[in-house]
């Protein structure tokens, strides 16, 4: 995850964000579980909800992830998530966050 994050000229606030700052840390920022914003959720949107944040912070769209974080609730449901992604993110990276989101919440 790091050397993609490097590759990719990632910010440096998303590595400590994710837990990936500290070379003995064992990664632990990357499990949903336990980022303390996400507890109130369902796993399912949790999860969802991870890899749409992943994906707004990672590509410079820090607005929108804040509108995201403004937005969500805690009774949110997956309807939710895919309203928000069809309405707010740019229609050419739906294809790509609708893939994200669905190996994250491991939907067939």
């Amino acid at each position: 995850m790091i050397r993609i994050m490097q590759e990719n000229d990632t910010p440096g606030e998303l590595y400590v964000r994710y837990g990936l700052d500290d070379k003995q840390s064992p990664l632990l920022g990357l499990d949903p579980h336990l980022l303390p914003e996400l507890a109130d959720f369902e796993p399912q949107v949790r999860y969802g909800l991870f890899a749409l944040f992943q994906h707004l912070e990672g590509s410079g769209q820090q607005a929108l992830a804040a509108k995201l974080r403004a937005t969500c609730e805690a009774e949110w449901t997956r309807e939710n998530l895919w309203t928000f992604v069809q309405n707010e993110v740019p229609e050419e990276q739906h294809q790509s966050v609708y893939y994200k989101m669905a190996l994250e919440m491991r939907l067939d």
